[in-house]
C-alpha cells in the first residue's frame, strides 16, 4: 500500500511539473504567425491592443505622452515611418481608453494667411510643463530587406518603470518611409548592328 501511494504521488508531481512547464513554454515562445503585418494600419492597431491588454486600469487614467518612434541605431533622429507611428498611436490609444496628452501645444493659437495652428516643434513656443504623465516610446529595427520589428512601451516618466509593452513585425512595401531607398543603377544597352 505504501509503495502504491508513493507511486501515485510521483506520477502526480511528474505530470503537474510537465503541465506547468508546457504552460510556461507556451507563454514565452514567440509564435511566428502572431503579430505579423503587411499593412501599417493593422500593425498600429495590434500595438494599441497589446498595450491595452498589458496595462492596468490606473495606467489608463494617468496621462500618456507619445513620442516619435526611432531606429534602434539612432535615438536622436526619426524617419517618416517614426513620425507616422507616433502620430497614429495618439488616435489608437485614445480610442482604446488611454488618456492621451499632446505636449506639442502652444500657449496660444496662431492664425495667419496660411491657416490656424496650435501644434509646434519650436521648443521656445511649447507650454512650460506637463505633470503626472507617463510616456510612450517606440523603436524599430530592420532585420531583413523589408521587415521591421517594432517595439513599444509605456513607461513611468520619473522612474522609468515599464507599465505596458507591445511588439509587432511589419513587412514594409515603401522604402521612403525609412529613408533607405537605394538608387537604381542605370545600365546602358548597346545594340550590335
Amino acid at each position: 500500500m505504501r509503495y502504491f501511494v508513493i507511486l501515485i504521488t510521483f506520477f502526480a508531481l511528474f505530470f503537474s511539473a510537465c503541465s506547468s512547464q508546457t504552460q510556461y513554454n507556451n507563454y514565452i515562445t514567440f509564435k511566428p504567425t502572431q503579430h505579423l503585418h503587411n499593412n501599417l494600419n493593422s500593425a498600429i492597431s495590434d500595438i494599441s491592443s497589446q498595450l491595452f491588454k498589458s496595462t492596468n486600469e490606473k495606467n489608463l487614467l494617468d496621462g500618456v505622452i507619445i513620442t516619435s518612434f526611432v531606429s534602434l541605431e539612432n535615438f536622436r533622429n526619426t524617419t517618416q515611418l517614426g513620425r507616422i507611428l507616433g502620430e497614429s498611436m495618439i488616435s489608437e490609444l485614445h480610442q482604446v481608453g488611454f488618456k492621451v496628452l499632446d505636449f506639442r501645444g502652444r500657449d496660444s493659437i496662431v492664425v495667419n494667411k496660411n491657416g490656424e495652428f496650435y501644434i509646434t516643434r519650436n521648443t521656445t513656443k511649447l507650454k512650460d510643463e506637463i505633470q503626472n504623465a507617463n510616456i510612450l516610446v517606440g523603436t524599430y529595427s530592420i532585420f531583413d530587406q523589408n521587415s521591421i520589428l517594432i517595439n513599444v512601451r509605456i513607461m513611468n516618466f520619473e522612474e522609468g518603470t515599464v507599465l505596458s509593452s507591445a511588439r509587432v513585425v511589419y513587412t514594409i512595401s515603401d522604402c521612403k518611409l525609412l529613408n533607405n531607398c537605394t538608387k537604381s543603377t542605370q545600365i546602358d544597352i548597346i545594340k550590335d548592328n
